[in-house]
């Protein structure tokens, strides 16, 4: 069921894509700037307990909501697995952008690195 969840997100990406103003990217920006606000000074081993914290808690959520429309019927799992794929397909963007400047850096091409950074940043 994981291949075919997996399957349906892509073939739902292609048809229909996310739009571009990534409404669940800036509310996951806010959710995870509180949690490093209250949980992170600053130190490495503080910044780790606010990253598990986070991931956590979001893999708790997404597990429990799962397991919930799984009990009311597997179809409903389906559903969910297809949805929260094809959510985080809209956060392949960033990987592309990562491949660029990492390609920038290693060829020592240091003024488009900085560029494509703060393009990214925006």
């Amino acid at each position: 069921m994981t291949l075919l969840s997996l399957i349906l997100a892509l073939i739902a990406e292609q048809l229909r894509p996310l739009s571009k103003d990534r409404w669940l990217e800036g509310w996951l920006r806010r959710a995870s700037d509180r949690v490093i606000h209250l949980y992170n000074d600053g130190s490495a081993g503080n910044g780790r307990v606010a990253w598990l914290l986070w991931v956590g808690a979001s893999m708790a959520a997404v597990g429990l909501a799962w397991w919930l429309f799984r009990a009311v019927h597997p179809f409903f799992g389906l559903l969910f697995n297809v949805a929260v794929l094809y959510a985080m397909l809209s956060f392949r963007v960033q990987s592309q952008s990562f491949s660029d400047i990492h390609l920038a850096l290693s060829t020592g091409r240091l003024d488009d690195a900085r560029a494509l950074v703060g393009a990214w940043r925006g």
